[in-house]
């Protein structure tokens, strides 16, 4: 299916052959007049009907699909989508284009400007009659649609992701991407067919191409990184690859009904369990990464960062020089103007470690992700979504984030109001969006999550702000919580002993989880830091140790379940956060083989800790 984008286009609304003005009325079909929302200003819809029929329909069609003598306004990009600006060319016209001023009455203004508003209403606000089972049993059925497209995290990339599609579209732009999809292409969906020098012939479409290079996405998914040099010839289909519906009248009215009801993912709600994966990048391939491949925040799951490349080494590094350069949008245009953030921004910038996967690298900024080509810094696609403004202190308020997680079809990123999502490695769209804390309060996340075996876990900014810190983990196919483990305990809990004082531990807070642990798969243990208590040098009502606040936890990953834990600065009044990465190796010391983990801590002292025990 391909919808086109809705951002095309001059100012200009119509480009018309003659007289009169530029508005229709799907409302003059009975049919399709009950698919349309109610009029979003007081009007009378028989007297934006009547005017219209006066008025418009001469050059613009009774049913409002256009004549010769003018454009059709139904499915037209062009149109104005708000009130204000419908009711402001109604009113000037553009003689230039031959529409003539409509010098009307208020009433008779309003009333035909809610008709032309309603022409374009997206699909979701209309009251279209019908039940959406039928049409979502077709879908994913007799008619083949989620062979290309995804809803909601089911189907395949290869076509546009649909999940929104109802906040987007009309109900007759829907209708006619179904019934005439080569009509107008989405963009970046144009049909090519690349052939190469060393024989290949790769059908796809171009995401993205300079005078150097293309980065081409083939029907299975793929990507496909090519230097201009390489491309002999590029044969531009102007078609389609999606061939018309094939439908009865009543499949394809429950179709459009299911299709009208896609208003995007739903944050907090899972998707169902029985969704296909679609390959991707394996936990066995992580555990075993290869050469060039960089799988996790840390490089390796033991969190030792080292690369067993050998091209760069101390005869040759000197030399490197800037190859290319990627711009990431910070948010300094959207702070308050105050001291805080004002002292906050002289030190902030980018903190991401770039994942690379099969030829593509992955970055983040502020509640952003990008995939780029990472020999040219080109950009694939993009993800970004707007500051969460509830978030006012911390890192979190800022937009730091330190990076991306990767497991089969899917990248996973936390947000700054601390939600974890998963995207589609392919087109970049969120497959489910998972909501950690229970209660915002001043939860934030800025951490890269960590993938073990089949979940995907992240844990919580904030400490410093009172709120109780969290390791949650989730099944990184469906975005279902599986455990979530706290890190202050509540009172009668072992550990809770520690607290002592008139506050209850689980209220006054710390013990934020902001950076990634690591994990061992020969014993089957994942570590992971944690933060300093709150407040942090007030403690007055939080005499004792204050477990598990300066810890690194030793847990089960498929159950939370403690192992064991080391606390590094027990009562800790100087901010001394435990969260440094939990290295682990295998090591000769003290006179025996040794499982060791490794922890430079920010109280001065180095540990070495024996990670079985």
């Amino acid at each position: 299916m391909n919808f086109i984008n809705r951002n095309i286009g001059a100012p200009s609304l119509f480009l018309s052959k003659a007289r009169t003005f530029v508005a229709a009325a799907l409302l003059s079909l009975p049919a399709l007049l009950r698919a349309q929302h109610p009029p979003t200003t007081p009007a009378n819809p028989a007297a934006g009907q009547a005017l219209f029929t006066k008025l418009c329909s001469g050059c613009h069609g009774a049913d409002g699909h256009g004549t010769e003598q003018g454009p059709a306004l139904v499915g037209n990009r062009r149109v104005p989508r708000t009130a204000e600006k419908l009711r402001d060319l109604i009113h000037s016209g553009i003689p230039s284009a031959g529409m003539p001023a409509f010098n009307l009455p208020v009433d008779q203004l309003s009333a035909l400007t809610t008709l032309v508003e309603s022409l374009n209403a997206p699909a979701a606000d209309t009251a279209l009659a019908g039940d959406p089972a039928p049409g979502e049993h077709f879908f994913f059925g007799k008619g083949e649609c989620s062979s290309c497209h995804m809803v909601n995290g089911r189907g395949k990339p290869v076509g546009p992701d649909l999940s929104d599609l109802g906040k987007t579209r009309s109900v007759d732009e829907i209708r006619t991407a179904l019934l005439q999809p080569s009509a107008r292409i989405a963009p970046g969906y144009e049909l090519v067919t690349v052939k190469t020098r060393n024989g290949q012939a790769i059908r796809g479409f171009i995401k993205g191409r300079s005078n150097f290079d293309i980065r081409l996405q083939d029907l299975n998914g793929n990507f496909h990184l090519l230097r201009e040099g390489d491309v002999l010839a590029v044969d531009e289909q102007k078609q389609s690859v999606m061939p018309p519906v094939k439908a009865t009248s009543e499949e394809l009215n429950d179709l459009l009904v299911y299709l009208s009801r896609l208003t995007g993912v739903k944050p907090g709600v899972p998707i169902p369990a029985d969704v296909e994966e679609s390959g991707g990048i394996t936990f066995s391939r992580i555990v075993n990464s290869k050469p060039g491949d960089w799988l996790t925040y840390n490089g390796k799951l033991s969190a030792n960062r080292y690369s067993d490349l050998t091209q760069i080494d101390v005869s040759n590094v000197a030399k490197l020089v800037p190859k290319w350069t990627f711009s990431i949008e910070l948010w300094r245009q959207f702070y308050p103007d105050n001291s805080y953030f004002n002292h906050k921004l002289e030190a902030f910038g980018l903190e991401v470690t770039p994942l690379v996967a099969d030829g593509v690298m992955y970055v983040t900024g502020p509640n952003s992700v990008y995939a780029l080509d990472p020999r040219t810094g080109r950009q694939i696609w993009a993800y970004s979504r707007p500051r969460s403004p509830q978030v006012m202190v911390g890192d979190a308020a800022l937009g730091r984030n330190r990076g991306v997680a990767i497991l089969g079809d899917k990248v996973f990123m936390v947000t700054n109001d601390a939600h974890l999502i998963a995207l589609n490695r392919t087109t970049g769209r969120v497959v489910w969006e998972a909501v950690m804390p229970d209660e915002p309060l001043h939860y934030g996340s800025t951490v890269a999550p960590l993938v073990v075996k089949d979940l995907v876990i992240a844990g919580v900014s904030g400490g410093d702000w009172g709120i109780r810190g969290f390791i949650s983990a989730y099944k990184a196919s469906t975005g279902e919580r599986v455990w979530r483990r706290w890190t202050l305990p509540e009172p009668g809990e072992r550990g809770s002993e520690t607290w002592q004082g008139d506050g209850n531990p689980a209220a006054l807070g710390g013990g934020a989880t902001w950076l990634t642990g690591s994990y061992d798969p020969e014993t089957d243990t994942l570590y992971w830091p944690t933060g300093n208590a709150y407040p942090d040098s007030d403690d007055r009502n939080r005499k004792g140790d204050n477990l598990y606040t300066d810890c690194v936890l030793a847990m089960y990953p498929s159950t939370g379940e403690l192992k064991w834990y080391y606390q590094f600065t027990p009562h800790d009044v100087h901010d001394w956060d435990s969260t440094e990465p939990p290295v682990l190796v295998d090591a000769w010391y003290q006179g025996q083989d040794r499982k060791l983990l490794l922890h430079a801590n920010r109280n001065g002292f180095f540990y070495v800790l024996d990670r079985t025990n």
